[in-house]
């Protein structure tokens, strides 16, 4: 969230992309890796750790569930990022 306000911040401002460029692409990368991380993370006891399954190769309820997770997490990113974007949401005065 640190990156995703600080990137609001920036491009509300209407400061030059060359001084939050670097921090726009930070926050796409994090937020790839929050997606992966609740996608691979295995659920309690259904992998047996390195030498176990792969996710990738599990039962098709266990990806349903994980499938569930990113589209849980990706849906409270988005609405963040849409708050943080919104004037009406968040006013400059929110901010300060």
């Amino acid at each position: 969230m640190s990156y995703g306000i600080s990137l609001a911040y920036a491009t509300r401002g209407g400061f030059p992309f060359s001084t939050y460029g670097e921090n726009f692409f930070i926050t796409l990368q994090n937020v790839a890796i929050i997606l992966m991380i609740l996608y691979f993370t295995a659920q309690k006891g259904a992998y047996s750790g390195l030498g176990g399954p792969s996710p990738l190769s599990a039962p098709a309820s266990t990806r349903s569930i994980a499938l569930k997770r990113v589209a849980t997490g990706a849906t409270i990113i988005a609405l963040c990022f849409l708050f943080l974007w919104n004037h009406t949401l968040c006013s400059h005065s929110t901010r300060a």
